[in-house]
């Protein structure tokens, strides 16, 4: 059963970060892409949808979590896929969505939480760590280092999250890098999916 006061609690995350500049709401094309080879790319909006509370992660400090340790309470959470050696897209997401957060008076680990998943499976938890430990100083709330997490995990769980939230993405051999789209997502205490803010940069 739905708690009442859920809307009223995300509906102000997500107006404040609708603040922040948006871009065209177009997929990450790389280089040399025909437009075929982009199938699958984007995103498809699963709203009220059960995010997995089974899928395992590691977190920064390279211990293991599910998305469930994430559940519960009365806290949504903001969900963003990313890769941490993205060398744009994911940056300019994860800024947007600070520089939104710095003007509201709701602090992560506080009123909500924040969970930043890798798409990528090379990456472990001592760049995850190192992210983190970078955004948390652009962010500057002290509640964050509690409220904001960096996971990366293996490429099932990824793979399973990322379909069950409606990310798709591509890996692309020749430059190792992943065409994706930027895609804020709430999420309730129960683990349904409330709102996509896509595009955020």
């Amino acid at each position: 059963m739905t708690r009442p006061m859920l809307p009223s609690r995300c509906a102000p995350l997500s107006a404040l970060l609708a603040c922040a500049t948006i871009a065209s709401a177009q997929p990450t094309v790389l280089p040399g892409h025909e437009a075929a080879e982009m199938e699958g790319v984007g995103i498809v909006q699963k709203l009220d949808d059960i995010v997995p509370a089974d899928l395992a992660f590691t977190n920064s400090k390279g211990e293991q979590v599910t998305i469930g340790d994430y559940l519960g309470g009365d806290a949504p959470f903001i969900l963003t896929l990313n890769y941490y050696r993205c060398p744009m897209l994911c940056s300019l997401t994860l800024n947007g969505m600070v520089d939104g957060l710095r003007g509201l008076e709701w602090s992560a680990g506080e009123q909500f939480n924040i969970v930043t998943v890798s798409i990528d499976p090379e990456e472990g938890s001592e760049l995850a760590a190192q992210k983190k430990k970078a955004y948390l100083s652009q962010y500057d709330r002290e509640s964050a280092e509690a409220g904001w997490s960096f996971l990366t995990g293996d490429e099932e769980p990824i793979t399973q999250l990322a379909d069950a939230v409606g990310f798709g993405y591509r890996y692309d051999e020749n430059t190792g890098e992943y065409a994706h789209t930027s895609s804020i997502i709430f999420v309730t205490p129960e683990g349904r999916i409330s709102r996509y803010m896509n595009d955020v940069s």
